[in-house]
């Protein structure tokens, strides 16, 4: 139950899902086992990626090629969450006077 609570809240709000996993599951330490820190970033810089990362590090042990597609995939996600976060486009922002 509380897998399935996590996960819905990573497709919604992967920030949220982070932190609630490092709160209360040690999933990171078991998938970050040599420096922690990198997860500390991941929820800053791509949280997608990450979580994408600590499931497929808790399920398989490894990252294999399919699993790097995965990985690659999920962080083009959150490059282009970034790219439209920063640009404005979805929101109809008019920038640098262009006119859409």
């Amino acid at each position: 139950m509380a897998r399935t609570i996590i996960i819905l809240f990573g497709v919604a709000l992967p920030r949220v899902a982070l932190l609630l996993m490092l709160i209360f599951t040690n999933w990171f330490t078991m998938a970050f086992k040599y420096d922690p820190l990198w997860a500390i970033a991941g929820l800053f810089f791509l949280p997608f990626t990450t979580l994408a990362y600590t499931a497929i590090m808790l399920t398989r042990g490894s990252i294999t090629d399919y699993f790097c597609i995965c990985l690659l995939v999920t962080a083009a996600v959150d490059l282009t969450c970034y790219w439209y976060s920063v640009t404005g486009r979805g929101r109809g922002v008019v920038r640098y006077g262009t006119r859409h």
